[in-house]
């Protein structure tokens, strides 16, 4: 499976991050206009890094998680529940590269970007 829907699964079937955001988790986009708390994962970067007994099957992709909800700390909150959903993720190999909390001045959304390099092997 490719990381970026095993992703958006992990996070869809995590009961704490469900609880925030119910099954408001997607790739890219979300359709505008949906001021309730929800979560997007955009594929930033993705690799496919081989080595001498390797064909390069591995994938190394840097994804940026976004938590967005009308109030600040309800993103963090659900910014909180995606960290132990990835990180608990026995499939991923994961470097945490950062965090940013920003506001949307066209939904008046606030979110907090997470920024993860993602590495699974092949099954």
């Amino acid at each position: 499976a490719m990381i970026e829907t095993e992703l958006i699964a992990v996070l869809a079937n995590d009961p704490a991050v469900a609880a925030l955001v119910g099954d408001r988790v997607a790739l890219t986009a979300l359709p505008e206009g949906d001021a309730r708390p929800y979560i997007v994962c955009q594929l930033v970067n993705g690799q496919r890094p081989g080595s001498m007994c390797s064909t390069g099957r591995n994938r190394r992709v840097r994804m940026q998680v976004s938590c967005f909800a009308p109030g600040y700390l309800v993103a963090k909150t659900i910014a909180e529940a995606a960290v132990n959903a990835i990180e608990g993720h026995e499939d991923f190999g994961v470097v945490f590269n950062g965090d940013q909390d920003l506001m949307d001045p066209t939904t008046k959304l606030f979110y907090t970007v997470l920024d993860y390099s993602i590495t699974t092997a092949p099954q």
